[in-house]
């Protein structure tokens, strides 16, 4: 609650009497890369206003000051927290405080934010990241400060490889399907400390998060298993049977079921190695990540980027089977719903079985207005690369 502040001279002639809080909008900013506008102008998606930092620019702090009053106190004399790899963009949300909690209100206008690059990412594959956060009012009283977090150490280039997502303003449709997918899965959370479904979205959100590319497989691999093979207890047949799944779900004309099968086989064997301490001689690494199918000839030569294109290759295994996932839960008649017990393994025996699978959760996703998130994405270019910018 809020109270007036004041100093009576004697609290017994000159009793005080609670004000209301001011109502003011409260603004946050999310500083991202990888994410633009297809015409270079401002678009709105619901009610996300994206900003792209105009092409010859140096930055997006003056757009951010005319969104927030008094945000030059939040910069504290620093310089643009934003690193170089473009293109950037600025999301943009607000809210009324109505008199509550301004801070409480940021926070819920953040997790809208971060529900929109959730949405994105499991759309588009897109390498879209989260660079800083700036949160205030958006007029001179209110009862906040202009605040920053920097997410990300400007400094620092963490991902090497780019898959940048062009948004037109007509995804509205797209995102409220899909966010609605998400939000009507039938998940047992009762009495449950985790459930491998947030285990799933978190892992694969988390990974375009600040980190070393080797956490990014070990949580992706975390994911995967959490997506596709949920509480199943873990024996000797596990990776057989995670690895079997996604070549059966996933598989399509340009990304074949074999291709899956080995590409999460040499990834799971550098995860296992990672999670259980073995060392892994340089040579022996090399060779596994270079034989990722994704992995470009231009990349074989620099180690660092051809891990990227490795951790890039898992993320949008992990994103497609995740998608997978919620469709084949998603109706009454669903062939695997969250919660019960599935044959899995025995219906995908079959090429009968593993067709009417794929065409089930392909075909929802159509239904949506979202078929294409489906398919394995374009591929992704080197971070120096002109292309895709």
């Amino acid at each position: 609650m809020c109270h007036a502040t004041s100093f009576p001279r004697s609290a017994d002639r000159y009793p005080t009497t609670p004000r209301p809080c001011p109502d003011y909008e409260v603004v946050t900013v999310r500083h991202v890369s990888h994410l633009t506008t297809a015409t270079g102008l401002p678009v709105t998606v619901g009610d996300i206003r994206l900003v792209p930092q105009p092409e010859n620019s140096y930055g997006l702090q003056k757009q951010i000051s005319q969104e927030i009053i008094g945000v030059g106190r939040a910069w504290g004399g620093r310089s643009d927290p934003s690193p170089v790899d473009p293109p950037h963009a600025i999301l943009i949300v607000r809210d009324r405080s109505n008199g509550h909690d301004p801070w409480h209100v940021a926070n819920t206008l953040s997790g809208k934010l971060e529900r929109f690059l959730l949405i994105t990412r499991l759309l588009t594959a897109s390498t879209v990241q989260s660079n800083y956060i700036v949160s205030g009012p958006a007029t001179l009283v209110s009862l906040m400060h202009p605040t920053l977090n920097v997410l990300r150490d400007p400094n620092v280039l963490r991902l090497r490889v780019r898959r940048t997502v062009r948004i037109k303003g007509d995804e509205e449709p797209a995102f409220t399907a899909l966010g609605d997918l998400i939000d009507s899965a039938e998940v047992r959370r009762e009495g449950m400390a985790a459930t491998s479904y947030d285990v799933a979205m978190n892992k694969f959100n988390g990974s375009y998060r600040e980190s070393g590319p080797f956490e990014h497989l070990v949580d992706l691999a975390t994911a995967l298993e959490a997506a596709l093979l949920g509480g199943e207890k873990e024996t000797e047949g596990l990776s057989l049977r995670l690895r079997t799944r996604v070549a059966a779900l996933l598989a399509t004309e340009a990304d074949s079921g074999e291709a899956l099968f080995r590409d999460v086989s040499r990834l799971y064997d550098i995860r296992s190695k990672l999670v259980h301490g073995g060392q892994i001689p340089e040579k022996e690494l090399r060779k596994l990540i270079n034989g990722i199918s994704t992995v470009p000839e231009s990349a074989k030569n620099s180690f660092v980027t051809a891990v990227d294109y490795a951790v890039d290759r898992m993320r949008d295994i992990v994103r497609r089977a995740i998608l997978a996932r919620l469709c084949l839960a998603a109706k009454k008649d669903a062939p695997w719903p969250f919660i019960g017990s599935t044959a899995v393994d025995a219906s995908l025996a079959g090429d009968k079985g593993r067709a009417e699978w794929r065409q089930h959760w392909r075909s929802y996703l159509s239904e949506l207005g979202v078929g294409y998130a489906a398919d394995q994405p374009r591929a992704a270019v080197e971070f120096l690369s002109k292309e895709d910018r």
